[in-house]
């Protein structure tokens, strides 16, 4: 179980690709990031300004537009099929950027943080990748990963083993502390949540990761955001994690 849980932690670091300063590659893919990040989220916040006119211009009657209000509701609130799960996440908060992960990976591949993985092992680890549309111009935005893999064999959650297995990972790992962890339940299944701080490229950042076991299958899903923004992101992304349904 000790070797398989390091892909939790191999995951995360490919979230660093957001940060970056000097002259480096790393700078170079962050800004690349950043700006499909950016333009992703004009083009949405675009389609909904033109969409709101219309509705304004065709709307005849209180009851219409009620009506039309329901709908914008749900297409906003799109449902994510992953591997081994189900989340939904609201598009006016959260960007899907999974089309970046690998860029992703070719920064976490440039660390020095002692796992001899490539760009592409780090790409193909991540199941799904969202950035938060509040955060997308800062320095560091703000997202979430989900990790998943076929542990081979069933296991049922256990905090108290899992627990200490995780913290003695992440602080393996330079650059990344556990600062807590507790057993939890999210939507009415049983999962470990472990809080991390972190430093890479100069960027103090703050995470929590949530690891659910069903069928002999792991979901892992991390928060990451700079020091300053976790409190921000934090609300929009438990929207996203109490939709979690686990095939």
């Amino acid at each position: 179980m000790h070797k398989k849980l390091i892909t939790a932690i191999a995951a995360m670091l490919m979230l660093t690709a957001c940060a970056g300063d000097g002259n480096t590659e790393e700078t170079t893919a962050s800004e690349s990031i950043s700006e499909s990040i950016s333009e992703t989220v004009s083009e949405t916040i675009s389609e909904t300004e033109t969409e709101a006119l219309i509705s304004e211009e065709t709307t005849d009657s209180e009851t219409e537009s009620e009506t039309e209000a329901q709908t914008e509701e749900k297409a906003s609130s799109s449902v994510y099929d992953g591997n081994y799960y189900t989340i939904t996440a609201d598009s006016e908060k959260w960007t899907n950027a999974n089309e970046l992960s690998q860029a992703a990976g070719e920064v976490a591949e440039s660390l020095d943080n002692g796992l001899d993985l490539s760009a592409e092992e780090y790409a193909e680890m991540c199941d799904a990748l969202f950035y938060h549309n509040a955060s997308a111009e800062s320095e560091f935005t703000s997202n979430f990963n989900i990790v998943t893999q076929d542990m081979g064999v069933e296991l049922d959650m256990d905090a108290s083993i899992l627990g200490p297995v995780m913290e003695e990972n992440f602080n393996a790992v330079e650059g990344y502390e556990c600062t807590g962890w507790e057993g939890i339940t999210v939507n009415g299944y049983d999962c470990l949540r472990t809080d991390i701080s972190a430093e890479q490229l100069g960027v103090k950042m703050k995470m929590q990761q949530y690891i659910f076991l069903k069928g002999g299958r792991e979901t892992v899903i991390t928060l990451t955001a700079a020091e300053e923004k976790f409190d921000e992101a934090f609300p929009d992304f438990e929207e996203v994690l109490n939709t979690i349904v686990l095939k």
